[in-house]
């Protein structure tokens, strides 16, 4: 259960960034109910994801500095690519 929760804190957190919509660090965190360092901590885990993630102070709000996908699960195999 607890990496369920995990996963669904990790695709909320990129649908708001994919938006262009998180606010600011400390106002992302808060309403998602986490503490500055819990925060960073996820957002480390999408950067070692393979997300590249910027920061603009402009706005105040991350963002993808390029176009990505972000799934989580299992997909078939394409036929004839069993192991």
């Amino acid at each position: 259960m607890y990496i369920a929760k995990q996963q669904d804190l990790l695709m909320d957190i990129a649908h708001l960034i994919e938006e262009e919509a998180t606010g600011t660090p400390e106002e992302l965190a808060e309403q998602f109910g986490l503490t500055d360092k819990m925060l960073r901590r996820y957002i480390t885990h999408l950067r070692a994801m393979g997300a590249d993630i910027g920061y603009c102070t402009a706005r105040n709000t991350y963002y993808f500095v390029k176009p990505l996908t972000f799934k989580f699960g299992f997909s078939p195999l394409e036929a004839g690519k069993a192991h």
